[in-house]
């Protein structure tokens, strides 16, 4: 059997490539604010697949002959094996996110940030009101904004014909966009490209689209491919803006500097709120998915470790 366990060593590399070379393009293919707001990126999601379902491979093959007969042996022994690899995928998704949103925490620390007027290059952190020299309609309500973040949730979205009865709600796309617009604390301004920033913002509003239901004039329709594709069922727009004079904080990278100030244009993160607050806010939701992911991380590997025989030490 050790050829066969060499074999099924071999097996199971190629399968946590694959699984996390899938995790990363979903990943990438999904909707940026559903990331943003759990501290993840393609790449945190992908580490922490691999790691889990490379922790379970091994435990497998910890296992030896015992577990590769057990596999054979019926229905209720894979479900149980499967809820263990779940728990410990979704722990190290966890701890992957609360990573994220530590380094956010980090990075917007009330100790990090700098008056608005004294930026000159690096990375930067600042918070103050928002100041614009130009605004732009939201895509979703129409509202005069700065910048803004998006989604649209559908019933049913992987079947061809929704439930009669309600369906089940999910997440098809989303975005983020705005104008480039102005920070200031008092003590000058310091202007921000949000082009390509994440963004944690207020304001929320949801718009309903129910079958082919004429939209409001104010809508821009941002995502012309779910209204092609799922036009005839409920969808469901939300938004959140930021606006002239709201309180902002902004962490990134000054690329470039113009004639009414420098501009904070790489790696941009934009959230609603003081530094104080913001950090704040993160610093509790970082504990939070680091607590979490490793509480159920701890369980699937004990648990996976029990349901195969394994003794751990």
């Amino acid at each position: 059997m050790t050829a066969l366990l060499v074999y099924l060593g071999v097996v199971a590399a190629v399968f946590v490539a694959f699984f996390g070379a899938f995790v990363y393009y979903q990943s990438d293919a999904a909707p940026a604010a559903l990331r943003t707001e759990h501290g993840l990126t393609p790449a945190r999601s992908a580490g922490a697949a691999v790691t889990g379902v490379a922790i379970a491979a091994a435990l497998h093959l910890l296992a030896g002959d015992a577990a590769l007969a057990e596999l054979s042996s019926g229905r209720r022994y894979l479900v149980r094996v499967g809820m263990w690899v779940v728990a410990l995928v979704a722990g190290f998704e966890g701890i992957a996110g609360g990573y994220g949103l530590y380094i956010r925490w980090r990075r917007l620390h009330p100790d990090a940030g700098v008056p608005t007027g004294d930026v000159d290059g690096g990375e930067v952190a600042v918070a103050g009101a928002v100041v614009a020299t130009e605004t732009a309609p939201a895509p979703v309500t129409g509202r005069d904004a700065v910048c803004w973040s998006w989604t649209v949730d559908v019933v049913d979205p992987g079947l061809r014909r929704p439930d009669e009865d309600g369906g089940t709600w999910g997440t098809v796309n989303g975005g983020v966009d705005g104008v480039r617009f102005g920070v200031d604390d008092g003590s000058g301004t310091v202007w921000v490209d949000p082009s390509d920033a994440t963004m944690a913002l207020t304001g929320e509003r949801s718009l309903a689209l129910d079958g082919d239901d004429p939209a409001p004039d104010a809508f821009q329709n941002p995502a012309p491919a779910v209204e092609r594709d799922y036009g005839g069922r409920p969808r469901e727009y939300t938004e959140s803006v930021l606006a002239t004079g709201d309180t902002v904080a902004v962490t990134g990278t000054v690329l470039s500097g113009r004639a009414d100030g420098p501009v904070v244009g790489g790696d941009v993160h934009i959230a609603a709120g003081s530094l104080r607050t913001v950090s704040a806010r993160y610093r509790r939701r970082a504990t939070l998915y680091l607590v979490g992911g490793g509480v159920a991380a701890f369980v699937g590997i004990w648990g996976l470790a029990w349901t195969l025989g394994v003794t751990l030490s």
